[in-house]
């Protein structure tokens, strides 16, 4: 097994008793003492510690060994985890199982440098053979990882059920509408959705704390943020369950602006679906017969409730998306209403507009607080989408294998429509208010314009208007002093495209792409360094010959 791939027992005669052999072998591996290595499966692995070190880390109690692996260039026939360096599967024939590597191992480093998505893709793509260092975690650890992909089976169980009824949520989708209300919420899909994303959750916590070792920044920010904006999108259905604004009757020009909405949130929510679905059968599909008859469906099934276990989380954006749209497309037909007071006589000012206007300032700010939190919390979602896009992305312009294989392919297509689906998610809600308000403004416009007696009154109102939120304006408050209206949106746009630089460089650190670049200049500056000596070299022999003519004319 692995134990005895990493350090072999001493050779024995055969002429011992069983008891003298079982003793020499349990001695050999207490002792972990370095031997000739025994039999082919052991070619290329070498111990990378002494006696007393290694019997210091088998007793730890998260690492049970560490061990170098000399590989040949090409692949090497496990699937990694890119950003941590765990192998999730190993395939069969391959020279990662005859070097004994397992699922739930670490590649740690490449040669001498760390593991990096740029350092393997070097090793492989080389003319020489390369060691890489492979840690192996202990029992405790591996019962804890096997909790953490226990925690992975609802959401993909719930998400393969998604993906077999995609058909019917589109078909009912576009021809009935996604129109909520409290008693949709309540409705037992709705729940399974939520607890399979709850859990998703937790399992992605779980490994960002089982993997804080592994990884670099990149993949912790990506893990907390997921968390963070699942946490969000379950806070926000929770808190608005008995909002008022949900049970408001809509009219016919507002349910058409919400269906609008609401229709471009399924159609990212089911393309990522039908990506995510198309990724998986790609990877899992057998290329031959021999390989079919090699596949464990057992361990294929889990890998594959694995992949779609995301699933839920695109359907919870969908419904968070369609919740704040009707929310707020509700509070902008509120304001809509109180503007189509406008024109009237100036003793009708206060019944029609001034007495309306006060109860939508008092009621609105409150029913839109519920969903002020949430929509921040996504804001978080967004980051580890942006992040795995432009990481996928790197990675298919850096790497020739995985640019021939259409699952990358249709990865990076997932995250883009991800990233658009919480996009609209946190910026439907600003904008149906920033129309409403100003609808309602334009109608104030014209009052004053056509009736010059009616200006103090309309004052009066823009100046409740400019006191909503404790004068933050008009928008979703999301706590005391900060107000998410249209114009802190597109600020916050602004500079998440000027911290676009910052996240980049950590990414290419984390991903090894700067020293990729850093190599090619290094190899730049080499030739041109040895272009210039012989250069000086060929200008010195040519000086020395032109000054021995000139002494020896003659000859």
């Amino acid at each position: 097994m692995l134990a005895l791939t990493e350090d072999s027992p001493e050779r024995f005669d055969r002429g011992e008793k069983e008891e003298e052999v079982k003793s020499k072998i349990s001695n050999s591996l207490e002792s972990v003492s370095a031997a000739e290595p025994m039999g082919a499966d052991q070619e290329g692995v070498k111990s990378t510690t002494q006696a007393g070190p290694t019997q210091d880390r088998k007793r730890d109690l998260w690492l049970a060994s560490e061990r170098v692996i000399h590989m040949q260039p090409g692949r090497i026939g496990c699937w990694l985890d890119l950003s941590t360096g765990m192998i999730r599967k190993v395939y069969e024939g391959t020279q990662a199982e005859g070097l004994g590597l397992e699922v739930f191992d670490y590649i740690t480093k490449v040669g001498s440098a760390k593991f990096s998505t740029a350092a393997l893709e070097n090793a492989m793509h080389g003319s020489k053979d390369f060691d890489v260092t492979v840690e192996k975690p202990s029992e405790v650890v591996w019962v804890v990882q096997c909790c953490l992909w226990c925690l992975y089976r609802p959401a993909g169980a719930v998400g393969c059920l998604l993906l077999l009824g995609l058909p019917y949520i589109i078909y009912r989708g576009l021809l009935f509408g996604l129109d909520l209300d409290s008693k949709t919420l309540l409705h037992p899909a709705v729940r399974l959705v939520v607890c399979a994303s709850v859990a998703y959750a937790l399992g992605k916590l779980g490994w960002l704390l089982l993997d804080w070792c592994y990884s670099g920044l990149g993949y912790k920010i990506r893990l907390a943020s997921k968390a963070a904006g699942i946490l969000g999108l379950v806070m926000g259905w929770l808190l608005n369950l008995s909002n008022p604004l949900l049970n408001v009757r809509l009219r016919s020009d507002s349910i058409k602006v919400l269906r609008m909405s609401n229709v471009s949130a399924l159609l990212c929510c089911c393309t990522f679906s039908l990506f995510r679905g198309t990724e998986v059968a790609c990877r899992f599909c057998p290329r031959s017969i021999e390989e079919a008859k090699r596949t464990s469906l057992g361990a294929t099934f889990l890998d594959v409730l694995y992949d779609i276990s995301d699933i839920p989380h695109a359907f919870l954006v969908l419904g968070f998306t369609c919740l704040t749209s009707q929310i707020c497309m509700a509070a902008q037909q509120r304001m809509v209403e109180v503007s189509e007071g406008l024109p009237c006589e100036p003793t009708q000012f206060t019944e029609c507009v001034h007495k309306p206007c006060a109860e939508l300032l008092r009621d609105i700010p409150a029913n839109l607080g519920p969903i002020g939190l949430p929509i921040l919390l996504v804001i978080c979602d967004m980051l580890p989408a942006c992040l795995r896009f432009y990481n996928e992305s790197m990675l298919l312009y850096a790497s020739k294998i995985t640019r021939g294989l259409p699952e990358y392919w249709c990865d990076v297509a997932c995250n883009a429509f991800v990233l658009a689906g919480c996009t609209l998610a946190v910026a439907v809600g600003p904008l149906q208010l920033s129309r409403g308000l100003r609808v309602f403004e334009h109608q104030l416009t014209n009052a004053r314009r056509l009736d010059s007696n009616m200006n103090l009154q309309v004052e009066a109102v823009e100046a409740m208007l400019a006191q909503v939120n404790d004068g933050k304006g008009w928008g979703i408050p999301v706590f005391e002093g900060f107000v998410l209206t249209k114009s802190v949106m597109q600020t916050l746009c602004l500079r998440l495209l000027l911290a676009g630089t910052v996240i980049k460089a950590f990414l290419d650190t984390e991903l090894g792409f700067h020293q990729e670049e850093k190599e090619r200049s290094n190899i730049q500056l080499a030739a041109i360094v040895d272009g210039l000596r012989n250069m000086t070299s060929f200008f010195q022999n040519q000086s020395t010959s032109f000054l021995t003519n000139l002494e020896n004319p003659t000859s």
